[in-house]
């Protein structure tokens, strides 16, 4: 009889059935009962309850004095010693259905903790949202399989700038935006944004020189073969791609490696924070009322530091130093991030360049460059410089 109480615990101990609360007690009891009984080892029942054998005594106890009352849980009706009172739940659902409505829970928790003093955990405020309807859980099926990275980070910050630009309903009511994101790969900081209307030339010259000034140079970028951006031409050893637009130019002379990429996969950090920007800068934008490009880009800079202070959305790098810096320079950043275009001086000395008349000053050095081409650099701000051997000379409008 023993033997066969041993086999039947031992069965019972090996089965994954979930009991309810009043068949867990009465199969407790039984056992219990056996070991009391005589016909049941303490340590053949602490494994059949999964317990330690100190439990098991300790629920002799409470049997011997209290009868199958004392195995009920003196916790049961109790309220959880972590459950949040009823007025600040309250105070969260009205939160979550006004200026949080459509938050995701992992931002709707950080900003009710950032902004409104109220400390709750991300997976509480997901079941509040559950509970209210506010948020649909996603079933294990259609959650998106985490890719392995095959590229290592590189270690330090500076080490390498990956940055690409991102059409997206940024501002309601003024259709498709794009937002030029530079993103460290190190450490995913970050390092600059900016909203414009467009992706040219121009706006990548302004924004890195903008970043150049903030940061200094990074080591290496990496972004796409836009034609703003890196126009790359076979060179006769067929296994060196140049690049050749005004961007790349201006990055080589500072000393950085420009390093263009075929396929959105070889930009995979850049790549991810657009989906992450999509749906925290937006919503954010949204919030704080913004309605224009210049209240836009006012903000940013106030995204960004929130961003490089959530530990969730950046990693610390393998090593602390940082890898910008600050190259001597022969023309101003100015001159240095400008389009250039190689232009005819009339006998006049003016030259016409993208549709406008630009005059050189009438002075012994530049009417030697009369009726001849000469390279003009042309900033983001509109100013017009002829760069020569002799000298730079900016150039005017008439009149």
């Amino acid at each position: 009889m023993i033997l066969a109480a041993n086999c039947v615990v031992r069965t019972n101990a090996r089965l994954s059935t979930q009991f309810t609360q009043t068949e867990k007690i009465a199969r407790r009891f039984h056992i219990l009962e056996s070991v009391r009984d005589g016909f049941l080892k303490v340590s053949d029942a602490a494994e059949a309850l999964g317990i330690t054998t100190r439990q098991v005594n300790r629920l002799l106890e409470r049997v011997r004095t209290e009868g199958i009352a004392g195995l009920v849980d003196r916790r049961a009706g109790r309220p959880s010693n972590n459950r949040i009172p009823s007025e600040v739940r309250a105070r969260i659902v009205e939160i979550l259905n006004g200026d949080l409505k459509g938050y995701p829970p992992t931002h709707a928790s950080e900003i009710l903790n950032d902004e409104y003093d109220i400390e709750v955990s991300r997976e509480t405020v997901r079941r509040i949202m559950i509970g209210e309807g506010l948020w649909l859980p996603k079933s294990k099926e259609n959650r998106t399989r985490k890719v392995p990275q095959l590229r290592r980070r590189y270690p330090n910050l500076g080490d390498l700038i990956q940055f690409d630009g991102t059409y997206f309903e940024w501002l309601p009511g003024l259709g498709l935006l794009c937002l030029l994101v530079f993103i460290d790969d190190a450490t995913s900081r970050l390092m600059h944004l900016a909203l414009v209307e467009n992706e040219t030339s121009f706006d990548y010259l302004r924004e890195w020189k903008a970043y150049i000034e903030m940061h200094g140079c990074p080591r290496r970028v990496l972004g796409d073969q836009h034609a703003a951006i890196f126009k790359t031409s076979r060179s006769p050893n067929q296994n060196f791609r140049a690049p050749d637009t005004d961007l790349s130019r201006a990055l080589g002379s500072l000393g950085i490696h420009c390093w263009p990429s075929k396929v959105a996969a070889g930009r995979g950090r850049v790549e991810r924070e657009h989906q992450t920007l999509k749906g925290r800068l937006a919503r954010e934008l949204l919030r704080r009322g913004v309605r224009t490009l210049e209240e836009a880009n006012r903000f940013l800079p106030e995204y960004i530091e929130r961003h490089e202070n959530n530990s969730k959305l950046t990693r610390a790098p393998k090593c602390e130093a940082d890898h910008h810096f600050r190259p001597a320079l022969e023309l101003p950043l100015e001159l240095v991030f400008s389009k250039r275009e190689n232009c005819q001086v009339s006998s006049r000395l003016s030259v016409s360049l993208h549709g406008e008349t630009f005059l050189l000053p009438d002075v012994p050095k530049t009417r030697v460059l009369a009726n001849r081409r000469v390279i003009v650099a042309k900033s983001p701000s509109g100013i017009a410089t002829v760069l020569t051997d002799a000298g730079n000379f900016a150039l005017r409008r008439p009149g």
